[in-house]
């Protein structure tokens, strides 16, 4: 009767990612939710065979098909074994990994404050640590920036590790909005692992190496109110996402020495918009929100900027393209560029129909934020910051991301 029992197949929340060393392809698995504590990396050919559990298979089912896989008919105990490691770390779904997924996540709601996610892979948790590494993040600034009273930005989320690549357009983004007066920061974040609404919201305070910055509870509050119950409120979303975390760590230091707010939103996929040659605009929660929340944010006595926090195109093998990326890098350089074309005619319209009529071939990781930003506060005047593509070699694949002021 053992044999009858289902293997639990491979998390599909996973974040995987091809790595090659000593002529030998691995996959790299990553938790985003943190369930699984550490990374872990199994053998190419070994992932191939975990996909055959993505059926719901029997182990005398599982037995008998890689049995039949040549080489591998007498390695099915070994297999086994480690199909067994696997479920112990918590990479597959099993009743143990929804157990402890559960408990994980009770745990999270009952907490006040968001913790950090990505300190210590990203950015250093240590207050000195992070002070320093703030002062050289900033110092790779390379434009000048006659305006810097912009009333929002439209900045990456990309890894800060990139060094000068990625951390030149974060703080030409941020330069911008250095004279800017606010007491509130709007962040429109990209919505990676979750989708409960179009707009997710929490009430959680954001930890950070330089101490706490709170989430307006109370103008949130208000909003209840004003928006008849409307908001949703999805804090599991927002606890492994970094579009939104990285926006908070960065604000806090560089106005370490104001008094401010946040607003953090997550916007949802569009994607459902593009499949049904619609308009987000058509949809009543979304034009409710961007035509109404600056208006009620203002007439609450606050103060506000904006940040849309996005990424622009991904391409090639990681992102299940069959082409390698550097192949592509001067075609989506011109394919990025009718989207950064649209936004500096301040037609989010155009913009949203341009990763339409491609049904989003290539991945823009912004779509949302952006066109949702765009509708919701009138801008007379925007400019292109920065630029940049990040070559993956060794994954053969490529993210391109921008910045810009908005006026």
């Amino acid at each position: 009767m053992q044999n009858r029992k289902i293997l639990p197949r491979l998390r599909r929340d996973l974040q995987l990612s091809l790595s090659n060393q000593e002529g030998m392809s691995f996959i790299l698995m990553k938790d985003p939710l943190g369930i699984a504590s550490e990374p872990i990396a199994i053998h190419y050919n070994f992932y191939l065979i975990l996909n055959v559990l993505d059926s719901g298979v029997t182990i005398e089912e599982f037995t008998s098909i890689v049995s039949d896989l040549k080489g591998f008919s007498d390695e099915i105990g070994l297999i086994l074994e480690q199909i067994h490691k696997l479920d112990n770390l918590y990479f597959l779904e099993s009743v143990d990994f929804l157990l402890k997924k559960y408990e994980f996540e009770q745990e999270y709601l009952n907490q006040a404050n968001r913790k950090m996610y990505c300190s210590g892979s990203s950015y250093p948790e240590n207050k000195e640590e992070f002070l320093e590494f703030c002062e050289s993040f900033f110092s790779f600034s390379n434009i000048e920036i006659k305006q810097k009273n912009a009333k929002a930005i439209i900045a990456p989320h990309i890894d800060f590790n990139l060094g000068e690549l990625s951390q030149s357009v974060y703080a030409n983004c941020y330069n911008s909005i250095e004279d800017t007066e606010f007491d509130t920061i709007v962040i429109f974040g990209t919505s990676h692992y979750a989708f409960s609404d179009y707009f997710m919201f929490t009430k959680k305070h954001f930890e950070t190496p330089l101490g706490l910055v709170e989430t307006d509870v109370d103008l949130l509050n208000e909003m209840d109110k004003y928006f008849e119950n409307k908001i949703t409120y999805d804090d599991l979303a927002h606890r492994p996402e970094h579009s939104i975390e990285y926006q908070v760590v960065l604000s806090k230091f560089k106005f370490q020495n104001r008094k401010f707010k946040i607003l953090p939103i997550l916007v949802g996929s569009y994607y459902d918009f593009i499949k049904n040659s619609s308009k987000p605009l058509q949809h009543n929660k979304i034009s409710e929100l961007v035509e109404k929340l600056d208006k009620f944010i203002k007439s609450s006595g606050r103060n506000p900027i904006y940040i849309a926090s996005v990424d622009f195109s991904h391409i090639g093998r990681k992102f299940d393209d069959d082409f390698d990326a550097e192949t592509m890098l001067e075609t989506v350089f011109q394919k990025d560029k009718v989207l950064i074309d649209a936004i500096i005619d301040l037609n989010p319209d155009k913009f949203f129909e341009c990763i339409a009529d491609e049904n989003d071939k290539w991945k823009v990781c912004g779509t949302s934020p952006i066109y949702t930003l765009m509708n919701t506060v009138n801008f007379n005047n925007i400019k292109l910051l920065d630029y940049k593509q990040w070559n993956e070699s060794e994954t053969k694949s490529a993210v391109t991301f921008a910045g810009f002021a908005l006026y």
